[in-house]
């Protein structure tokens, strides 16, 4: 019986080496794979890094791009509202000078014993020269 002890207990220690061996190969493989996703991690933060590097420079180029763009459009908008304004000056200069012009042409040909154009009579609200119920000698004569 002793010696089938002996055996028994052969065989166990035998099996316990073997047992190390095994869980040994296992432990070290389990750090070579932690380390090579260490390293990845690293490299991961290391991009992640960079690309919020990045971010943060291609915003701030978009807030100043943005900044000369409202600049420029404010600019157009003033330059539009200043072009209309001398727009409406000039209208109204020539309409002015235009008005001028008329009765100018029309006291000078009433002194000559002309009745104005058409264009310079005063017209009616249906836009046809108003009758005259007096008639001059003058009038006549043109007549």
């Amino acid at each position: 019986m002793e010696v089938q002890l002996q055996k028994a207990l052969t065989q166990a220690s035998g099996a316990s080496q073997a047992s190390q061996a095994n869980t040994d190969a296992i432990v070290g493989d389990l750090r070579k794979k932690c380390d090579a996703l260490e390293k990845d991690k690293q490299m991961i933060m290391k991009e992640m890094q960079k690309t919020k590097d990045e971010s943060t420079t291609i915003q701030s180029e978009l807030d100043r791009l943005l900044k000369i763009m409202s600049n420029s459009e404010e600019e157009k908008f003033a330059l539009n509202k200043q072009i209309q304004e001398m727009q409406n000056a000039l209208r109204a200069a020539q309409s002015s000078g235009t008005s001028q012009r008329r009765n100018t042409q029309s006291a000078q040909q009433l002194e000559e014993g002309r009745p104005p154009p058409m264009a310079a009579r005063p017209q009616s609200a249906t836009g046809a020269p108003p009758v005259d119920t007096q008639l001059s000698a003058q009038n006549i004569l043109w007549l």
